[in-house]
């Protein structure tokens, strides 16, 4: 009974801590977003993703050179763990509402982008966001 005990609250340690760090970086999103006066009009989907060992290809070789072109460097966390947030926001691209991604590493920003809604048409939807925030 006593193993299970420990086994219990390790992982609820463990749940919370990474609630915590999830709230941390959902945080500096936010504080990105309000310097780059990017207003959000609803909560936050957040998830952990692996990005890829090479940057290519239909989505993320797009995605690379969007960041790329507009003053980020996605292609420095090539293979690593990020933390993509994505928050809904009023502004559309035509009659296609739109959100606003955050990617990042640490609480450190690795890039911003705006893209249209899940369902949308629009391909690829994906727009830059000018790193103004260096």
């Amino acid at each position: 009974m006593k193993n299970y005990t420990i086994v219990a609250l390790a992982a609820l340690l463990v749940f919370i801590g990474s609630s915590c760090l999830l709230a941390a970086d959902n945080n500096a999103a936010v504080e990105a977003l309000r310097k780059l006066n990017i207003e959000v009009i609803g909560p936050a989907e957040q998830t952990e993703e692996q990005l890829p060992d090479k940057l290519n290809g239909p989505y993320w070789g797009y995605l690379n050179n969007t960041c790329r072109d507009s003053g980020w460097d996605l292609s420095a966390y090539a293979g690593k763990k990020i933390s993509s947030t994505c928050f809904p926001i009023q502004e559309k691209f035509g009659d296609e509402p739109l959100n606003v991604w955050v990617l990042s590493s640490a609480e450190k920003t690795v890039c911003i982008y705006k893209a249209v809604r899940e369902g949308s048409s629009l391909v690829p939807g994906i727009f830059p966001v000018k790193n103004t925030v260096r």
